[in-house]
């Protein structure tokens, strides 16, 4: 009886050891600003080798912070990602009608992109970052000219 319990002792503990150190992924955690200042409403993506999968983001908030996980809050898979930063505004500075979403306006054209163009696209950004295990910090310092 002694052996069969110290038996499956040693399988429950070999199990967790065995999940423990698997490749958690990491958390991204950073903060945007456009000329020395904060970038609110900030839309930060990170873009993996796939870019059909490897896709992950997250809006700044006031204080331009942001922090990027995978998808349902686990750990982005490591490796190195290309930032792209978007930030649409409505264009003359006017609220969105009412029942029409952000991205509804973007394809009638009704909003732009205060980021410089360099930032928003993958192959075109000098952004980037390497995911490793655990919280990466990034500092993105975004400039118009």
């Amino acid at each position: 009886m002694k052996r069969a319990v110290w038996s499956c002792l040693v399988g429950i503990l070999s199990m967790v050891a065995i999940a423990c150190s698997g490749d958690s992924g990491g958390i991204v955690k950073g903060k945007v600003t456009l000329d020395g200042s904060p970038l609110s409403s900030a839309q930060v993506t990170l873009i993996g080798p796939d870019s059909k999968t490897d896709e992950f983001g997250s809006r700044s908030g006031e204080d331009g912070q942001f922090e990027v996980m995978g998808p349902g809050a686990t750990g982005l898979p490591t490796g190195s990602y290309k930032v792209i930063v978007k930030k649409l505004e409505v264009k003359g500075g006017k609220a969105l009608p009412m029942g029409l979403d952000e991205e509804q306006a973007r394809i009638m054209g009704m909003t732009k992109n205060i980021v410089p163009a360099i930032y928003e696209k993958a192959d075109k950004t000098p952004l980037s970052v390497i995911v490793k295990g655990g919280e990466t910090p990034l500092e993105l310092t975004l400039k118009k000219k």
